[in-house]
């Protein structure tokens, strides 16, 4: 799902709005009153780019355009979503969304990423509150905020079209002094301060008390109900002393690698990037076509760096695991598959390393069945970053039956989606530096 979105106010929140309609396919349209926002929000691409491509393991959307405007109804105009979140330095709010709600079409959502006056439209039905986190390319997390006058299709494009960018929309009805987020995080605050002038614990020993214990599990499962009612507060960026980090790319490295463990076990925020990933799988390719397919298209994480700055070489093997089991799963063997006893074992594995990969490269890995159709699968694939070989892996994998644990010929719709791939691509020229040993020369 992509369209056109009107950013008005391009403060830090305003801009991370910006940078995940755009890296979500999305044209934006921006416009601030205060006219200086370009580089505040290329910045903010920048980092939104290095980051958010890095949580999925599938390729993003192509990247859609952004363009600055310094006549507001350019920005209206056309759009499908209007999110509003002026600028501290505007003080236009009010007229603002009166001429946004002039020009509003039937079928656009307008939101703003605070509360609105009571005049506004949010009784009529007209404007959404959408309040999300800072920084809001990475975080699921936004609020919405309703009115009983608020027509039930109007609300579910709303959740359905945050759910596409990548977010967790959590609605409430009828707007109150604060959101949930920042009424929980006050709590925390004065609870805090409480406990702090009755001397019964020092700040440093509560901040160990969140970030070291109770933080980790409220980014999981949210209150616990242990009687520990505290809220998942965003901590100030810590680095080790003497170190000189960038604190929001700093802190965006940590977020990263927290949501990418979430990820993996499909806990809290995880779960949301799960369902996420999910709809933006490879296109599914013919086994006829002669072609190597695509099976692997994503960006190089952070949490892939090794002690030399680059892709670790234990992270190449991963890359092209994941890659084959796409291969795989195209052919047939499905989770129900595995399930029902068949899968593979890999007998033999030859990588070579002939480029580096840097942290935040998009790698792309195509593959080519040697042999398939029965017991053995032999596969030769190659690892690119642009037009770049850098890597190539040679495979020899045996079908097994799972409850016997020895080999065993695959099921006929498996054995025979690798054999047309293997007959299709047979004409192709033999790849360099198949069958070679280490420090063989070819």
């Amino acid at each position: 799902m992509t369209g056109q979105v009107g950013i008005i106010g391009a403060g830090p929140i305003g801009a991370g709005w910006a940078a995940r309609f755009a890296l979500m396919g999305w044209t934006v349209r921006v416009f601030d009153p205060a006219q200086d926002c370009k580089p505040s929000v290329l910045a903010t691409l920048e980092r939104a780019r290095a980051s958010l491509p890095a949580l999925y393991d599938m390729p993003l959307p192509p990247e859609g355009p952004v363009s600055h405007h310094a006549d507001l109804a350019d920005v209206i105009r056309n759009a499908d979503w209007i999110q509003l979140g002026p600028s501290e330095e505007s003080s236009e709010i009010d007229h603002i969304l009166q001429k946004v709600l002039e020009h509003r079409s039937p079928d656009m959502i307008v939101a703003s990423s605070t509360a609105v006056p009571s005049s506004s439209g949010l009784a009529s039905g007209q404007i959404l509150v959408a309040q999300p986190r800072d920084p809001v390319y990475l975080i699921p997390l936004v609020e919405l905020t309703v009115s009983s006058q608020t027509p039930a299709l109007h609300l579910a494009r709303a959740e359905k079209t945050l759910r596409a960018l990548g977010m967790a929309p959590v609605v409430t009805a009828t707007e109150r002094p604060g959101q949930v987020a920042d009424r929980l995080q006050a709590a925390l605050v004065q609870e805090a301060q409480q406990l702090v002038a009755e001397g019964g614990a020092t700040s440093r020993q509560i901040e160990d008390a969140i970030r070291l214990g109770l933080g980790l599990r409220w980014m999981q499962a949210g209150l616990e109900d242990d009687g520990a009612h505290a809220p998942d507060t965003d901590a100030s960026t810590r680095a080790p002393a003497g170190v000189d980090v960038d604190p929001e790319g700093h802190r965006n490295d940590v977020l990263l690698s927290l949501l990418r463990v979430l990820k993996d076990r499909g806990d809290g925020a995880g779960a949301v990037l799960r369902d996420h990933e999910a709809t933006l799988g490879l296109t599914v390719p013919d086994p006829g076509c002669s072609d190597m397919p695509v099976t692997l298209d994503r960006q190089v994480p952070i949490t892939w760096v090794d002690y030399n700055g680059h892709m670790n070489e234990a992270r190449f093997l991963q890359a092209f695991s994941n890659a084959c089991d796409q291969l795989l799963e195209w052919a047939g063997m499905t989770p129900e598959a595995i399930a029902a006893g068949h899968s593979v074992f890999t007998v033999e594995t030859h990588l070579r390393h002939l480029d580096e990969v840097q942290i935040g490269d998009r790698i792309r890995v195509t593959a080519r069945v040697l042999e398939g159709g029965g017991k053995k699968f032999h596969i030769w694939q190659e690892l690119r970053v642009g037009e770049n070989l850098c890597s190539t892996c040679e495979q020899l994998l045996l079908h097994v039956d799972l409850k016997t644990r020895r080999s065993a010929p695959p099921p006929e719709a498996i054995a025979t989606w690798l054999r047309r791939a293997m007959e299709a691509q047979a004409e192709m020229p033999v790849p360099q530096g198949l069958g070679r040993a280490v420090a063989q020369r070819s």
